[in-house]
């Protein structure tokens, strides 16, 4: 636990339940700053072929079939959802967020980051 405020950095893909608790929790005390990191193929998912997927927390597994349309769409809403839950727990913590993707340098984005919080204050 830590006793003195502090810069919290949560790095994460986010895929999890609902955490916006202990998010809050968290920001009471002390300055939130999230790096979401992305997969661009997250973002444009084939539209043809099977995926086969495991959660890593749950350990279960399940085939996509993305030359479906039906699921494709599914995809797409379920990420949309994702994402806007995402903002909102980031804006009720008050926190900082950073999105990075696993395919090019994270640098430059934390770079970035650091410079715009240097004009904020």
């Amino acid at each position: 636990m830590l006793r003195r405020r502090a810069v919290v950095f949560l790095i994460s893909d986010w895929f999890a339940d609902s955490f916006d608790k202990e998010l809050q929790l968290l920001a009471r005390r002390h300055e939130i700053v999230t790096v979401e990191v992305e997969d661009p193929l997250e973002e444009s998912i084939p539209d043809r072929g099977l995926l086969l997927a495991r959660d890593l927390e749950t350990g279960a597994v399940r085939t996509v079939d993305f030359g479906v349309s039906a699921a494709r769409r599914e995809w797409r809403s379920l990420r949309a959802r994702r994402l806007r839950a995402l903002r909102e727990s980031f804006l009720l913590a008050r926190a900082d967020r950073i999105r990075v993707r696993c395919d090019r340098p994270v640098a430059p984005e934390l770079v970035r980051h650091f410079e715009q919080r240097t004009y904020r204050r």
